[in-house]
């Protein structure tokens, strides 16, 4: 269980997800921090390679959309995965374009 779980709306844009990403992981408290990045079928492939680079890490778990539905969609998902694996008290929801 973690207390915090960010989730993350991912489409295209690899450099500002990642950026984001490691702004969250340079917060205190890493062990209450969970991260979803969730991939709003983003044509470009940049939800892959999200993936392939954070696949060994337990805090962040990538989810990859077979098709862009819309932001509401795309959040919920992530809320429901972050729900499912981190348990956790609270949700940051959030775009790839902030840094904490």
């Amino acid at each position: 269980m973690r207390k915090f779980a960010f989730v993350i709306l991912h489409y295209n844009a690899i450099d500002e997800t990642k950026k984001c990403i490691e702004s969250v992981r340079a917060l205190k408290g890493q062990e209450d921090i969970g991260i979803v990045v969730v991939d709003n079928a983003s044509p470009n492939g940049s939800g892959k390679v999200l993936q392939s680079l954070y696949s060994g890490e337990a805090q962040i778990k990538i989810l990859l959309r077979d098709q862009n539905d819309g932001f509401s969609r795309a959040n919920n998902e992530g809320v429901l995965l972050a729900m499912k694996v981190f348990a956790p008290h609270f949700y940051i929801v959030t775009n790839n374009d902030t840094e904490f």
